[in-house]
């Protein structure tokens, strides 16, 4: 059939289908079955069964079944059935059913009633659907949508889901919402990864990691009311992962301890010797038990444990020989980490000790010899103390222990995830303000947290009622911080005491 010309009043309902070609501007509005627009065609509106613009033509309204946008062509208002853009075209706002961006399409708003595709470098400023599938480096900055779906290099900025959300091939989110009500996921394969905040809303989520070598390429602690799910085995922290915020520490546990414990030959090939010995020190209460053993499982290391009570005795001498024994067995169970608890009271300043007290001289000097260039049997000797000050001075010297750490009471980061660990599997409610809870614990201690926890736990439970901001606010009233400011800055000076 001859496609006609523009020889008819076209702001009448028509049955023919039109070309609008070469710089034709028509500033009425158009109706009719098929319009196909080419050359820097224009139009103020388009009402058809199927609009077709090519060339860098340009309409500003469009309502239409069928909308197909080539050749660097544009719109600012489509509402269509089926919507396409090719080659660089360019849509401000698009209502449809179905839309498809491909060859570095961009619309700034995208509303679908069922499927929003984008391909091939298309990108979006905002887009709201049933189902969003992105492919081969399509960019979106909002998203809203039932369930996602992004592939090989695609990204999103920010992502509010409802049910399901499927990362693969290197493809990258942001920061996603989960509101859905029901069993909301999201499955991540190789290579893809969310790089900040993952947070179920509506229902407790769950994060399946799908890996061919079980590597987690996210920090679990990403994930707010959800749980991580490893090739289908549930995730439990391990090592490092267990120590929650203390950036800044971590850092440098695994510049100066782990990576040279990981890594001897590289460090042997610079030079850069092992460590020989580390002192933790600082308020009790601030986990400088639990970071030793979360440096031992990091290192997969032999773990040794010395404590006052273990080498107790009634026996002269003996407290030396078992101290001995502990180095021995470190020593046949090579690499190992010997952990000595409550330092001050197993290696004594001696300067202090009275005649009566020669036990404890002997444990100090066994403590010495052992010291000596122990890096060289593969073993890395770690004390911690509330008050160095007390411990030997000759312990102390460089050589013998090589750093000194400050262990502060839990920081911002870190209070926050100790209130959600210690109130998870708690009947929560979904307004619970951690980071206002987080404010004011400021200076308190993990247990000093867990205290608190538990306390407004109880103070729900008297109306059984969903634990809540005012529940912890109450409970605080009852449960006092351990440390005073003036206490916290007492043990950060008692190293040079």
């Amino acid at each position: 059939m001859d496609i006609p010309r523009i020889t008819h009043d076209l702001t009448k309902n028509s049955e023919y289908n039109f070309v609008l070609n070469s710089d034709i501007n028509v500033n009425k509005v158009l109706k009719g079955n098929i319009f196909e627009l080419y050359s820097f065609a224009n139009a103020d509106q388009i009402n058809a069964k199927k609009c077709i613009l090519n060339h860098m033509s340009f309409v500003k309204t469009i309502n239409s079944d069928v909308v197909k946008i080539n050749d660097e062509a544009g719109a600012k208002y489509i509402n269509a059935v089926n919507t396409q853009l090719n080659q660089k075209s360019h849509v401000h706002s698009i209502l449809s059913n179905n839309c498809e961006l491909w060859n570095n399409s961009h619309a700034y708003e995208i509303y679908g009633r069922n499927t929003i595709m984008l391909h091939h470098n298309s990108t979006a400023n905002k887009i709201k659907t049933d189902l969003l599938q992105m492919n081969d480096r399509a960019y979106a900055v909002d998203v809203s949508a039932k369930n996602t779906i992004l592939l090989n290099n695609s990204k999103i900025k920010n992502l509010n889901g409802i049910e399901n959300v499927k990362l693969k091939n290197n493809a990258i989110v942001n920061n996603i919402i989960m509101n859905g009500t029901h069993k909301p996921s999201i499955d991540i394969y190789d290579n893809a990864k969310i790089t900040g905040l993952i947070k179920f809303e509506g229902a407790t989520g769950r994060v399946n990691i799908h890996s061919t070598n079980n590597n987690i390429n996210m920090d679990p602690f990403q994930i707010e009311n959800g749980e991580l799910f490893i090739n289908d085995k549930k995730w439990e922290p391990r090592g490092f992962e267990k120590i929650m915020g203390m950036k800044e520490l971590k850092k440098v546990l695994r510049e100066d301890i782990i990576n040279p414990l990981k890594y001897p030959e590289k460090y042997k090939k610079y030079g850069i010797p092992m460590i020989n010995g580390l002192l933790l020190y600082g308020p009790p209460g601030c986990g400088k038990t639990y970071i030793v053993e979360a440096l031992a499982e990091e290192t997969q290391r032999n773990f040794i444990s010395i404590r006052p009570s273990d080498i107790a005795s009634i026996y002269q001498h003996e407290p030396a020989q078992k101290i001995a024994e502990k180095f021995m067995e470190a020593k046949i169970n090579a690499p190992s980490i010997i952990f000595i608890d409550e330092a001050e009271s197993i290696a004594p300043n001696r300067d202090k000790l009275s005649q009566d007290n020669p036990d404890y001289s002997e444990q100090v000097t066994e403590l010495l010899q052992q010291l000596n260039n122990i890096h060289q049997e593969n073993i890395v000797v770690i004390f911690a103390s509330n008050e160095p000050q007390n411990i030997d001075k000759a312990i102390k010297r460089t050589g013998r222990l090589d750093k000194k750490i400050y262990v502060a009471p839990p920081d911002e980061e870190a209070r926050k995830e100790l209130l959600e660990m210690y109130s998870k599997n708690r009947p929560l409610s979904r307004n619970i303000n951690f980071e206002l809870i987080k404010e004011k614990t400021n200076h308190w201690t993990s247990s000093d947290i867990k205290a608190l926890s538990d306390q407004a736990a109880k103070e729900a439970l008297k109306n059984d009622e969903l634990i809540d901001t005012k529940h912890y606010i109450e409970a605080m009233k009852q449960i006092k911080p351990s440390l005073t400011q003036e206490q916290i800055k007492m043990y950060q000076n008692k190293i040079i005491m």
